[in-house]
């Protein structure tokens, strides 16, 4: 399309009007610089609008170098692109020109001043960017600049070879994006996960603070005109540009967070981040690439690397996960390996200074600036985790050893625990083994510990206070049957008031009241009080009980409950959730004697870590975690987010199956089960559900002559017109289910290629239909 450059065109009122708007407002502006020229760069800027928004909302915003305030006006593509054109139009030469990266509401119900979107704003999430700004601008030289320039070069490169969909050159520094497959609603889970994704980013490129989901970014195809004092520094108005584009490649947060650990704000503030960077200055007395470490750096390297396998592999040239092939993603592994081994910063300055592995795959230079940022971001905060100093929080008072359950003493006044005995099969034969008892069957085992791990807000809260009205109650939990028991529950992220409306809507659901509940359960509110319940000495290993603990124990075994629930490990657990020793501790001598003593089980809820998260697999610290309990659950969002949809998963269990899943959605205040995978009776519910879904919907289609097909890269393929045609009906379902569902059902003939209309030409169109049943060869029998 060829895009008119001056308003000198035939258009309508509604673009006639907001171009009058603008001139007014560049009237209002008073003086403002002549027009820089202006090429056929508007319609590579019309065309990025195109590809970003697809068939959303796209928000450009102007603004004039060195007068205050911004213009910004909101956009339905592709269906008023000659009025996005019109509006750059009139302001291209003028004005600097960005977009915003997510979609905002439409204008009447934005909240931003003048057309500029703010936070509240945005409705839609459809990516993260990274924005890298030149340093080299007041007091360089020419030839600084320069030098600079060819390191932004650098870290395009690498951007582009990490997965990023886009990257830009802004007419100054360099940005990025990565795109997701398909926006994601601008919840405050979804936007928190964002910016965290946003800080991993930009701490791994060298980018600047661009966390804001309202943020503008540069509109590539146009000019980049200087400020006043910049163009007294020498800058120009330079045209921004995109370098490289692949708009089919998108990544998911989870596929992000294995580029770059994502990082909380609380995590990594500006003021530790500015800390780091001057310990990291301290240590790094000189750094000279190309001078080979000295002896004493050598010896020192080599002597850890022995007892460190995963520092030689880094040596040796081997990068960890995830590993794009560049310079950096080896510095960055290089820099936090040998500071959790801890070496400090000038070992890593000359080590790195003639490692081939760490050298730009572009053949820049390495700088000062590059070793300094690996190892604050890197280096510094990986020893920290490690010191142990960091591991115990120091608890006041006498703490009674004597609340954890006394170990049983035989004849001869050993304690038990200090005595090996030794079973002799023999003894066995003829004895019917006692077999595995459960709470929930093939959930909660009897007699052990649990762990149920699902990020914040994700509804385990919720989960396990049904689990406990089933099991007070005696009837099916998630379809399996139950133990009726008495229960309690130790929370200690929610108020009373919180307990309370979780139990009404959970009793209104199970046609029961609370009375009949309250015989046998009983829950705690412990919000914003001490609930730790167990503490380490700095001067031993040894885990001493705390008198919240003893205070607990003697209500459970007063009560008589035999199935306790604690959340979280968080406020429970005072040790290193790295730690091992401390970690098996917790679970064995804590949790697992709480369930020993009283004859039943204890189930822990805890959060998993970011690399846990990336995974799917939903562990968090050390591996001790998921080795020392006996059944682990991982509680995930699934399907269409919005639709508040989640997947719980059986993990680990020692005595039943693993790989069992159910998919919930929240309703009525409650979490229902929607269907169920269940590997050792091998039944899926899961694909009989989507599968008859997806039969019907490829009926519908068939019926209003709507082509399908299972080809990846057609406009007509399935999985995405039905995803559109039945929104609510595959909600919850993954667009890899609906994939692997429909390849499921050709594979079995179930669906077939046949005609549904004939084009201009009589000729047929071939499409996706359900095949006719055939009378079945076993009436009568098992099959049907």
């Amino acid at each position: 399309m060829t895009v008119p450059l001056t308003p000198r065109v035939l258009i309508s009122a509604q673009t006639q009007a907001a171009m009058a708007s603008a001139e007014t407002w560049l009237a209002r502006r008073g003086a403002l610089p002549p027009p820089a020229p202006v090429t056929a760069g508007i319609g590579t800027a019309i065309e990025f609008a195109k590809r970003l928004a697809g068939c959303g909302r796209v928000t450009l915003v102007a603004v004039v170098p060195d007068v205050k305030g911004a213009v910004g006006a909101t956009f339905d593509m592709p269906t008023q692109e000659s009025a996005a054109a019109q509006w750059l139009a009139v302001r291209a030469g003028r004005a600097n020109l960005y977009f915003l990266l997510n979609e905002a509401a439409p204008r009447a119900e934005q909240k931003g001043a003048e057309g500029r979107p703010c936070a509240d704003d945005v409705r839609m999430l459809r990516g993260v960017p990274v924005d890298i700004d030149p340093k080299c601008d007041r007091g360089s030289t020419p030839e600084e600049r320069a030098a600079e320039q060819v390191q932004l070069d650098g870290r395009a490169e690498e951007m582009a070879a990490a997965g990023a969909t886009v990257v830009t050159h802004s007419g100054g520094g360099r940005q990025a994006l990565w795109l997701f497959p398909e926006p994601i609603p601008a919840t405050p889970e979804n936007v928190e996960a964002v910016r965290d994704q946003a800080r991993g980013l930009a701490h791994r490129f060298g980018g600047d603070d661009v966390h804001d989901i309202s943020r503008l970014l540069r509109l590539p195809g146009l000019l980049n005109l200087p400020s006043e004092g910049k163009r007294a520094r020498g800058r120009v108005p330079a045209e921004a540009r995109i370098i490289r584009a692949a708009w089919d490649r998108r990544s998911t947060l989870r596929a992000l967070a294995a580029v770059a650990e994502p990082i909380t704000e609380r995590g990594r503030d500006r003021a530790a981040l500015t800390a780091d960077m001057a310990q990291a200055r301290q240590e790094i007395a000189l750094f000279d690439e190309g001078t080979p470490p000295s002896d004493k750096v050598r010896a020192r390297v080599r002597q850890t690397a022995e007892a460190d396998p995963r520092l030689r592999a880094l040596l040796h040239g081997v990068c960890p996960p995830p590993d794009d092939g560049s310079g950096s993603a080896w510095r960055w592994a290089l820099a936090c390996e040998m500071g959790r081994a801890g070496l400090d910063g000038q070992d890593y300055a000359e080590t790195v200074a003639t490692w081939p592995p760490g050298q730009s795959t572009t053949g820049r230079l390495l700088s000062e600036r590059d070793v300094l940022r690996d190892w604050a971001r890197g280096g510094i905060p990986a020893r920290r985790e490690t010191d142990p100093t960091t591991f115990f929080q120091v608890v006041t008072g006498e703490v009674d050893v004597s609340a954890f359950p006394p170990p049983r003493t035989r004849e001869g006044g050993a304690p038990a625990s200090t005595q090996i005995v030794w079973a002799n099969p023999a003894d066995w034969a003829g004895v019917e083994p006692e077999p595995q008892l459960w709470i929930v069957d093939g959930v909660v085992p009897d007699g052990e510990v649990t762990l149920l791990t699902g990020k914040g807000g994700i509804g385990k809260s919720l989960i396990a206070q049904q689990l406990l009205t089933s099991v007070a109650l005696g009837v099916p939990f998630l379809g399996r049957s139950t133990e009726r028991t008495r229960v309690m529950g130790f929370f200690c992220e929610d108020n009373e008031a919180v307990l309370h409306r979780r139990q009404r809507a959970i009793c209104q659901v199970l046609g029961c009241t609370e009375t009949e509940v309250g015989a046998h359960m009983r829950l705690a509110s412990r919000k914003n009080m001490d609930n730790l319940l167990v503490a380490f000495d700095r001067s031993s290993p040894i885990m001493r009980a705390t008198a919240v603990f003893d205070a607990l124990a003697a209500d459970v075994q007063a009560f008589g409950a035999r199935l306790v629930v604690l959340d979280t490990i968080a406020d429970t657990y005072a040790g290193d959730e790295n730690n091992r020793q401390q970690v098996r501790q917790f679970v064995q001598a804590c949790a697992g004697r709480l369930a020993a003593a009283i004859d039943g089980a204890v189930i822990l809820l805890g959060h998993p870590s970011r690399s846990g998260e990336a995974t799917g697999e939903g562990t968090s610290g050390s591996t001790a975690w998921h080795a020392s309990v006996r059944s682990r659950l991982y509680l995930q969002t699934t399907g269409q987010e919005r639709a508040g949809y989640r997947r719980l998963s059986v993990e680990k269990s020692n005595y039943g199956s693993r790989g069992d899943t159910w998919t919930l959605r929240w309703s009525r205040g409650v979490l229902e089960v929607v269907s169920s995978s269940e590997a050792a009776r091998g039944i899926t519910t899961t694909e009989i559900g989507l599968d008859a879904v997806l039969l019907d919907a490829v009926s519908n289609a068939a019926t209003e002559r709507v082509r399908l097909t299972l080809a990846g890269n057609s406009p007509h393929r399935a999985w995405r017109v039905l995803r559109l045609r039945e929104t609510e009906a595959l909600a919850a379902y993954t667009d890899e289910d609906v994939q692997d569902g429909l390849q499921r059902l050709h594979a079995t003939g179930r669906i077939v290629e046949g005609p549904i209309d004939r084009d201009s030409k009589r000729n047929a169109i071939i499409s996706l239909v359900v095949a006719p049943e055939k009378p079945s060869k076993n009436a009568g029998g098992i099959f049907d």
